[in-house]
C-alpha cells in the first residue's frame, strides 16, 4: 500500500504538468479559427507571396516588414501540410509553450519548489496575454519573450555566453527584445556576466540574417528592417497606454511633426539612462535573484511607457515578468495587476476593436504600476547594499 501511494505522489506533478499543457492546447486549438486583422492583411499575403515564390528562394526577397528569423520561420511553414492560418498559429503556440516551460524554470530557481514553478508554467499558459496574442492574434511576440527569459534564466546562472545567444536571438525576432537591453548592460557593467558578452549578442544577430543573404537578399535588406519599422508609423501612441496617449488628444498624427516626434524617442534615451544610473552607481550584492527579476520587470514596462510609437502588446514581455512576480512577492500583487490589467485592456481594445475610452485612465494605472515596481526595486537594491557596506567589501 506505501508503495503505491509513493507512486501516486511521484506521479502527481507530472500528471497535473500533462493535464494544464493538455487544456492549455484545447483553449489555443478552439479559437484557430479565428482571424485578426493583422492576419487578414499582412500575415497571410505574406505567407501567398512565400508560397509563390517557391519557398526557400523568398528568402532573398523582401517581403513585409519583420525579421529575415521570422521569415526563414514562414518558409519553413509553406512546407507543412496545414492551411496558413493555422501554421501561422501552430509555430505561436508552440513558442508558448517554451515560454511556460523557462517561466516555471526560473520561478523553481527563485522559489526552490516544483509546485510553484508549476504553478507559473500554468499560469503562463492561461494568462490572457499570453493565448489571446498566439491563439488568436497569430502575433509571435512569445518567441522572443521566451528568448528573453531565457536569456534572464542564464544571466541569474552567470552563463555569459548562453544569455547572450538567447538575447541575440530575441533581437533577430523582435525590435521589443530593446526593453531588456538595459538589463544586459547593467549585468555586464556590475560582473554578473562578462564584459565582453554582449558582443555575443550581436554576432547571434548578425548570424540570424545570413540564410537571407546566401538566398540573396542584400545587407541593408537583411539587417535594415528595424529601421525601416521605426519609421513605418507617425501616431504617437498606437492604442497604447503610455505617456503619449495624453499628447495624442492634442496632437494628432497629421499634426504631429517628425523632428519633434524623432526628439521624444532620444528624451525616452534620457529617462531610462536616468533610471539605470543609480543602479550602476549604487554599491550592492548582485547574486538576489529577486533584484534582477524585478529590474527586468521595471524596465520591461516602462521602456514602451517613455518611448513614442509604441503599439498595444508592447507590454507583452513585463506581462510576463508582472505574472513571475506575483509568485516571488505575493503579498504585492497589486504591483503586478497594476501593469497587466492596462496592457491587456489596451490589447483587447485592438484585437475586438473595443472602447478605448478609458485607455487614458489604463495609461495611469500603468504609471502606477511602473512607479510601484520602481520603489520596490529600490528597496531590494538599499536592502542588498547593507551587508557590502557593514563588511567593508565595497564601498
Amino acid at each position: 500500500m506505501k508503495k503505491i501511494q509513493t507512486l501516486i505522489k511521484k506521479a502527481e506533478l507530472p500528471a497535473f504538468f500533462l493535464v494544464v499543457s493538455v487544456a492549455a492546447w484545447m483553449l489555443r486549438w478552439l479559437n484557430f479559427p479565428f482571424e485578426s486583422m493583422d492576419y487578414t492583411y499582412f500575415l497571410s499575403q505574406w505567407y501567398e507571396e512565400v508560397e509563390a515564390l517557391g519557398g526557400f528562394p523568398a528568402l532573398g526577397h523582401v517581403i513585409g516588414n519583420y525579421t529575415p528569423a521570422y521569415m526563414l520561420l514562414m518558409v519553413l511553414m509553406t512546407y507543412l501540410p496545414l492551411s496558413p492560418l493555422y501554421a501561422i498559429k501552430l509555430v505561436s503556440v508552440a513558442a508558448d509553450y517554451l515560454l511556460a516551460v523557462f517561466v516555471g524554470l526560473l520561478i523553481r530557481r527563485i522559489s526552490r519548489s516544483d509546485v510553484t514553478a508549476l504553478m507559473a508554467y500554468t499560469a503562463t499558459l492561461f494568462l490572457p496575454a499570453v493565448f489571446l496574442n498566439s491563439a488568436l492574434w497569430g502575433q509571435c511576440d512569445a518567441i522572443y519573450a521566451a528568448f528573453l527569459v531565457m536569456s534572464l534564466y542564464y544571466i541569474l546562472r552567470e552563463k555569459s555566453v548562453a544569455a547572450m545567444i538567447c538575447f541575440g536571438v530575441a533581437f533577430s525576432f523582435k525590435l521589443q527584445a530593446v526593453f531588456f537591453l538595459p538589463v544586459v548592460i547593467l549585468a555586464a557593467l556590475k560582473g554578473k556576466i562578462k564584459w565582453w558578452s554582449p558582443g555575443v549578442a550581436i554576432l547571434t544577430f548578425f548570424a540570424s540574417g545570413l540564410p537571407a543573404l546566401i538566398a540573396g537578399m542584400s545587407f541593408a535588406d537583411a539587417y535594415g528592417v528595424y529601421i525601416l519599422q521605426a519609421g513605418q508609423y507617425s501616431e504617437l501612441s498606437l492604442t497604447a497606454p503610455n505617456f503619449y496617449i495624453c499628447l495624442d488628444h492634442l496632437v494628432s498624427a497629421a499634426e504631429c511633426d517628425a523632428n519633434f516626434a524623432a526628439s521624444l524617442v532620444w528624451f525616452a534615451f534620457g529617462a531610462v539612462g536616468c533610471a539605470m544610473l543609480p543602479l550602476y552607481r549604487k554599491s550592492y550584492r548582485t547574486d538576489d535573484d529577486r533584484l534582477w527579476l524585478t529590474m527586468a520587470a521595471f524596465f520591461a514596462a516602462f521602456m514602451p511607457y517613455v518611448l513614442p510609437h509604441m503599439h498595444e502588446r508592447y507590454w507583452y514581455f513585463s506581462d510576463i515578468l508582472a505574472l513571475m512576480l506575483l509568485f516571488v512577492f505575493p503579498k504585492r500583487w497589486y504591483m503586478s495587476i497594476a501593469v497587466m490589467l492596462p496592457s491587456l485592456y489596451a490589447v483587447c481594445c485592438y484585437l475586438f476593436d473595443s472602447d478605448r475610452e478609458k485607455l487614458l485612465l489604463m495609461a495611469l494605472l500603468m504609471l502606477a504600476g511602473i512607479c510601484l515596481l520602481g520603489r520596490e526595486l529600490y528597496r531590494q537594491v538599499r536592502r542588498q547594499a547593507k551587508p557590502i557596506q557593514e563588511t567593508g567589501e565595497e564601498t
